[in-house]
């Protein structure tokens, strides 16, 4: 709704109220938030990330540059770094999950002097499923190529609980070591496959990370893939 710039303030909340008749009006619950900076919304990316925080995380919109310039995931808020008039980026706050729980959608914003009414859902997920994983192998050649598959109850609720809440594709990839699986994906919307990489003739034993979210975060399997030579 148009309104002349003297006659309400930036950040002012004004109740409403709708009719379809001229005569009888029903107020509305939710107040209207006027500003003169004109910032907006469009998307984030990623849409998910894991419920420990630290996801760097891109909002796309119009923003004007502000030193106070704020991100909020549900309700704690975090700083933005003004990056271009349509780019700005934050680090997902952390947010507690009971031990049972899987995904979890909250709201995202920005605020500059004031919040904007615009935001985007972001999902976390719980990690606890890195307790009872299950993975078909934990041994390969050093030349790579073996098919690795992870799953496990919790994985699959994780998969279907992102699925419904947000329809968001999982983008998994997988880490050896410090080396990145190839051909990560979802099978059957209740596991993950991948082909282990190779590692130039050293049979150690390395770690094995997961990320759900395109390599942005990865977190640990606590599940060790011992190399042999073939």
């Amino acid at each position: 709704l148009p309104m002349d710039k003297a006659t309400v303030l930036t950040g002012e909340e004004l109740s409403f109220s709708l009719t379809t008749n001229k005569v009888d009006f029903i107020k509305s619950p939710y107040p209207l938030r006027y500003s003169n900076d004109d910032m907006y919304l469009t998307h984030i990316n990623p849409k998910i990330g894991p419920s420990f925080g630290g996801t760097r995380t891109d909002v796309y919109g119009y923003f004007k540059k502000n030193a106070k310039m704020k991100c909020m995931f549900g309700d704690k808020t975090t700083r933005a770094i003004y990056l271009s008039n349509n780019h700005i980026q934050c680090i997902s706050s952390p947010i507690f999950m009971e031990e049972s729980g899987r995904v979890m959608i909250v709201n995202v914003s920005v605020s500059g002097s004031h919040f904007l009414q615009q935001s985007a859902g972001f999902i976390y997920y719980s990690t606890h499923f890195s307790n009872d994983m299950e993975i078909s192998t934990t041994h390969g050649v050093t030349s790579g190529g073996t098919m690795v598959t992870i799953g496990g109850k919790h994985l699959t609720d994780v998969l279907d609980g992102i699925k419904n809440i947000g329809n968001v594709a999982v983008t998994p990839v997988v880490k050896f070591g410090t080396n990145l699986a190839s051909n990560s994906r979802v099978l059957d919307s209740n596991s993950i496959v991948c082909n282990a990489p190779s590692r130039d003739g050293d049979f150690s034993s390395v770690p094995i990370y997961l990320s759900l979210n395109g390599g942005v975060d990865f977190f640990p399997l606590n599940r060790q893939f011992h190399y042999y030579e073939k």
